[in-house]
């Protein structure tokens, strides 16, 4: 007998955000309403809003924007894209056992959460569980996204109960995704790379000082993932990637590991993003263009980039089932 809840519940599953096209003023907006979170740069308001208006947007938005249209596809942002097809595999897979409705939201950039709840709400939810797409919890996202959440819900002239949906780090789901997936990669490689590298996002280390939890998240993932990789332990390097601006963040950094491992003597290296669930700006352009110039050009010779979960079947059976263990749904096979 199927598991049904006495009141109708729907997903929304919760991404970063994207800009609208790559064209720099949709980028410079993208970028503005991401670098004017306080959640995510914590600096006195005043004196950042002078720094980002007259100094980091005039000089990011351009380059942002053609490092974008180096990885746009025909139909828009690869992340939006991937999310949209994600969002849609769930809610048919959801649709057809418990008709559970599911949407999906950006927290910066379009579709926005706000869309998303309003969609949910439309379909007469009255419970939403809010998936956030980032396996390693972060103060800098999480809460922003959940409070966004929150008050749009709030707006809404229904009582709506909201569940938040806890980080899947150590999920074994997530794990199995993981290992299945990187394996296959490994295996459909003409020649083993002599080194793996692990890349996440890194985060400010005043963020790690205030007890943030994502670098111990992090750690805890690769833990979890070595045994499970068809490859040498001893031959993984976990690192961080994306830092921005002058302060400290978390290391070892991404760049400087790669260029290493060619110093050493390594000349060939396959890198993965175990922290990002769909293929992005990070992974497409940071990783398959920066870094692999940077590995090439310091004397590697292949750099394979394995792609994200995207539409990985083993990702979305992980998906499907965290979620249906949150709504207290029963799996179908």
């Amino acid at each position: 007998m199927k598991a049904r809840a006495a009141i109708k519940s729907g997903v929304l599953m919760a991404q970063l955000g994207t800009p609208a096209s790559v064209e720099v003023t949709d980028v410079r907006s993208y970028l503005r309403e991401f670098l004017s979170d306080p959640y995510m740069v914590r600096a006195n308001r005043l004196v950042w809003k002078l720094v980002l208006h007259f100094l980091v947007l005039p000089r990011y938005a351009k380059k942002s924007a053609a490092r974008y249209r180096l990885i746009w596809t025909s139909q828009g942002s690869p992340l939006q894209v991937i999310s949209a097809a994600q969002a849609q595999n769930i809610a048919e897979r959801l649709r057809f056992s418990d008709e559970v409705p599911v949407a999906y939201g950006m927290r910066y950039g379009q579709p926005s959460l706000e869309e998303g709840v309003r969609a949910l709400l439309a379909a007469e939810c009255r419970r939403v569980l809010l998936f956030p797409l980032f396996p390693q919890y972060s103060s800098a996202i999480n809460p922003s996204v959940e409070e966004v959440v929150a008050d749009a819900v709030k707006a809404c002239d229904k009582e709506v109960e909201l569940k938040v949906a806890k980080p899947f780090y150590d999920s074994p789901a997530y794990i199995d995704a993981l290992a299945q997936s990187l394996n296959e990669f490994l295996a459909s490689l003409p020649d083993q790379p002599q080194a793996l590298v692990l890349s996440y996002h890194s985060l400010p280390e005043a963020f790690v000082r205030n007890r943030d939890p994502y670098c111990s998240m992090c750690a805890q993932t690769t833990a979890l993932l070595l045994p499970r990789l068809d490859f040498p332990a001893d031959q993984v390097r976990h690192c961080y990637q994306s830092r921005f601006g002058f302060a400290k963040w978390i290391g070892p950094y991404t760049d400087h590991t790669i260029k290493s491992l060619a110093a050493s003597g390594v000349r060939r290296i396959a890198v993965a993003c175990p922290g990002f669930v769909a293929d992005c700006i990070e992974s497409l352009y940071e990783l398959g263009v920066g870094a692999r110039e940077m590995f090439l050009q310091a004397g590697g010779r292949t750099f394979d980039l394995a792609p994200c979960f995207n539409l990985h079947v083993s990702w979305l059976d992980a998906l499907e089932a965290m979620i249906r263990a949150e709504l207290e749904l029963e799996m179908y096979v």
